[in-house]
């Protein structure tokens, strides 16, 4: 007994220890204790999500999230409020950048590969990640009304956005209100002009608002529509996919409950709830296909960057609140 228990605590620190090194993390003496502990239980936690994996692909493991606590990761990463308390436009399909592509939307899209993309962020200890959904989209969007593509600030929409529920690193709504805010301002800058504070990144404080940068917009919209769920649609995968295909990469909220611990594959877990209550996190959806017969969404996350979802069953809440930006 003595020697088991010796083998798994030697065990555990090797993982602890491998961890370390793999993410370049460093902490105090009574920090190092904690973090073990709860690197520990994440590769717990891990074992039972994989043997739960239903009819997906996804293979869960050890990520750069793994030693937060659960509390933690919830505070930090994925706080949205206001959920679904206001109606935006329903789309009608119209307007659409890119109304010449008529005909029947094409079995897979991805917006990565026409350009309509920037490379992938890290909202790093801010829980902003309304801002990054909104971004997307609305880089997409203006990249899709014949302009350059360029990265917008989500530090601007951190600190200067307060409009309805937003609230910087304490969490906010795209579809409500992030959208309103920019129509109000006059237009969105870009991370150049208003580059992401690393007091916002590392330590999850939203900022001052540096007013004096607002000016010269980058990108600007005329108003916002929702695609699938919220207040004014019916929950619709084609209907999201006909967007996408159509007008761009599209920003949705989801419940995050799996993604922490996700490493690859198509993710299709057995218990990943997606009532209104349950959308915790907004992502952006930037394109769909089809792998060895599974279908899937293309999101922001762990394979290099992004993250893929079954399609086809509203897992995890991905099409009841799916909006879009309007140029």
């Amino acid at each position: 007994m003595l020697l088991l228990l010796a083998l798994t605590n030697a065990k555990v620190l090797d993982t602890f220890e491998s961890f370390k090194a793999t993410f370049g993390k460093t902490y105090d003496a009574d920090e190092d204790l904690l973090r073990r502990e709860v690197v520990e239980e994440s590769a717990r936690r891990v074992a039972l999500i994989n043997a739960e994996e239903t009819g997906g692909t996804a293979v869960y493991g050890l990520t750069k999230f793994s030693d937060l606590t659960r509390e933690e990761l919830r505070r930090i990463h994925a706080p949205v409020t206001g959920r679904g308390k206001t109606a935006l436009p329903a789309w009608d399909g119209t307007p659409c950048a890119r109304c010449d592509a008529t005909g029947a939307v094409p079995l897979a899209w991805d917006w990565r590969d026409h350009g309509a993309v920037t490379a992938v962020k890290d909202q790093g200890r801010c829980g902003n990640c309304f801002t990054f959904g909104a971004t997307g989209d609305i880089e997409g969007t203006w990249f899709l009304a014949g302009n350059d593509l360029v990265a917008l600030s989500e530090q601007q929409l951190t600190s200067c956005d307060r409009v309805g529920g937003d609230d910087g690193c304490r969490g906010g709504d795209t579809d409500l209100d992030t959208f309103k805010y920019v129509v109000k301002t006059g237009g969105i800058c870009s991370e150049k002009q208003y580059p992401q504070s690393t007091w916002s990144y590392k330590f999850a404080i939203s900022g001052k608002c540096d007013k004096t940068k607002l000016h010269d917009f980058t990108a600007k919209i005329s108003g916002g529509v929702q695609i699938s769920g919220g207040k004014t649609m019916p929950k619709n995968a084609t209907a999201v996919m006909e967007a996408i295909y159509r007008s761009g990469p599209v920003t949705a909220a989801i419940n995050s409950k799996y993604m922490d611990d996700y490493t690859k594959g198509i993710a299709d877990p057995k218990t990943c709830k997606g009532t209104m209550n349950d959308l915790d996190h907004q992502i952006l959806i930037v394109g769909y296909g089809t792998e060895n017969g599974t279908d899937y969404w293309a999101t922001d996350w762990g394979e290099d960057g992004y993250y893929r979802l079954i399609r086809g069953k509203n897992n995890c809440g991905i099409c009841n609140d799916v909006s879009h930006s309007v140029a």
